[in-house]
């Protein structure tokens, strides 16, 4: 597949989200509990919000056993820019705002995307998160990692799915969204 864009002085590429915007970041761990399913997931929201934001480590917006492995690989890993995020936790989010959804990339975790979240919450928008339970990091350092197949594909939908239908119903921490 091959995409061709062109551009004319008549029609500037918007660059504004480039640089942060002029929104302090919220971020909240949530449950979602899929019934049909009978499949429990974590997502993480990131929303723009009053609440002054400050650097938080990644490692600490994980609950235990997964925070101490997440400490432990990073304390192995190379100097990484961001282990830390400029976040305010479970701070209240603003209402009305457009909704963006993350499905993480193969063996990652919400968290994966999270300067890229970040950066979107900072320019007005709710961004949601969802951990893909069994495919995960963790699975696989576990040596369990997940088939990218047909059905994986349709459960990692599902997931998303699912997790977009409870933040339209409220009760999330990202608030009241423009659906």
């Amino acid at each position: 597949v091959v995409a061709l864009v062109s551009c004319s002085s008549e029609d500037p590429i918007d660059l504004a989200v480039e640089a942060p915007g002029p929104n302090s970041v919220g971020t909240a761990r949530f449950e979602i509990h899929d019934a049909a399913r009978t499949r429990d997931l974590i997502a993480q929201a990131w929303y723009p919000t009053a609440t002054v934001a400050s650097d938080v480590s990644i490692e600490s917006l994980e609950l235990e056993p997964v925070r101490t492995r997440y400490t432990d690989l990073l304390a192995t890993a190379p100097a990484c820019p961001s282990r830390t995020l400029p976040v305010a936790v479970d701070a209240p989010a603003q209402s009305g705002l457009p909704l963006v959804m993350i499905s993480h990339c193969h063996s990652c975790t919400r968290l994966s995307n999270a300067t890229t979240a970040i950066r979107l919450a900072s320019h007005g928008f709710a961004v949601v998160s969802v951990e893909h339970a069994g495919d995960t990091l963790w699975e696989t350092l576990d040596g369990n990692e997940a088939d990218i197949d047909t059905e994986e594909l349709e459960l990692r939908t599902a997931d998303v799915r699912v997790a977009l239908d409870q933040v339209l119903a409220g009760g999330t921490p990202v608030g009241a969204v423009d659906p």
